[in-house]
């Protein structure tokens, strides 16, 4: 979650293995907690524990039968616009707020310390994407 690792839930069920089969169908529902509601993930890792008797002489394997359904999004709900002056590397970005349908923001810029020409740089962050930023100079005069 945001980049970390985290666990989404857990299951556990048993199967006893005979010689006589060669596949044992398993089973399991893991149902994520709702902190992970509308919430940007990188990827999903399903880890198996086996053990028992003969379990390292086995091994697990894709038949096509096996499927997950993750519930996915068109779009991320983590959005924002990030405002800065005078530092295009947004080391200390103004935060703005968006309207209730993300069309536009406002926010109150920073006003600068110095007279003379300033730059304005703006980007928007979606998710795990931040677009190229938009800038504009203006003048602060006396």
């Amino acid at each position: 979650m945001n980049g970390d690792g985290i666990v989404v839930g857990t299951d556990s069920e048993n199967v006893v293995v005979t010689p006589a089969a060669s596949d044992y169908p398993v089973s399991f529902t893991i149902t994520p907690t709702a902190q992970l509601d509308k919430v940007d993930l990188s990827g999903v890792d399903l880890n198996v524990y086996i053990h028992g008797a003969y379990s390292d002489s086995g091994y697990i394997g894709n038949s096509g039968a096996s499927y997950m359904t993750v519930p996915a999004w068109t779009a991320s709900f983590d959005r924002s616009v990030l405002l800065s002056v005078d530092d295009p590397t947004f080391s200390a970005p103004t935060t703005t707020t968006p309207d209730s349908a993300y069309a536009s923001w406002y926010t109150a810029a920073p006003t600068p310390q110095t007279l003379g020409k300033h730059t304005l740089y703006v980007e928007a962050v979606q998710g795990f994407s931040t677009s190229a930023a938009a800038t504009r100079t203006f003048n602060v005069t006396k």
